[in-house]
């Protein structure tokens, strides 16, 4: 019996041994935090008069409603799942309301063309706003707003923001 239990706890300690650098590897690549705070362009896609804009309606939704919003956009993100970059972003930048967890990430991961096939747009969402922001209006919101500028992008002389769409 003892014997038994002495390998599941080393099954145990080797499988967290092996999870553990992962869980830290996707904290260690979030980049520092940027002023205006609600924009991190990593990847260089938003032009400073909207980021100013965006910064602006972040402010003013976080003075209102004790809810935040950070729009982040990475050239890379690596081989860290999309959903899980995001969230770590989030807890990173202590996006939201901690106590109720009202914060939303959008994060654009362009993938170095696609390296990993990690492209994506990826809306995190914190607990305190899924009913108001459920899967299928993040997925209108981001066909409404977002699409349109990416049928566009291919009338761009930016090579960078073509990758960004395609």
């Amino acid at each position: 019996m003892i014997r038994k239990s002495a390998s599941v706890l080393a099954v145990i300690w080797v499988g967290m041994l092996l999870v553990a650098p992962c869980m830290f590897a996707a904290s260690d690549k979030v980049p520092e935090l940027e002023q205006p705070v609600f924009v991190q362009d990593h990847a260089d896609l938003i032009t400073s008069q909207d980021k100013d804009e965006m910064a602006k309606k972040g402010q003013k939704l976080q003075d209102g409603t004790d809810s935040d919003i950070l729009v982040m956009t990475m050239k890379s993100i690596g081989q860290t799942p999309k959903e899980d970059y995001a969230y770590q972003a989030g807890r990173h930048y202590k996006v939201g309301d901690q106590k109720h967890s009202r914060g939303v990430v959008i994060l654009v991961n362009l993938d170095n063309g696609n390296e990993y096939q990690n492209r994506c747009i990826q809306v995190a969402v914190g607990r305190g706003l899924e009913g108001v922001l459920n899967d299928a209006k993040v997925g209108a919101l981001i066909d409404d707003n977002f699409m349109p500028y990416a049928e566009k992008a291919g009338q761009t002389d930016n090579k960078e923001k073509q990758k960004a769409y395609y």
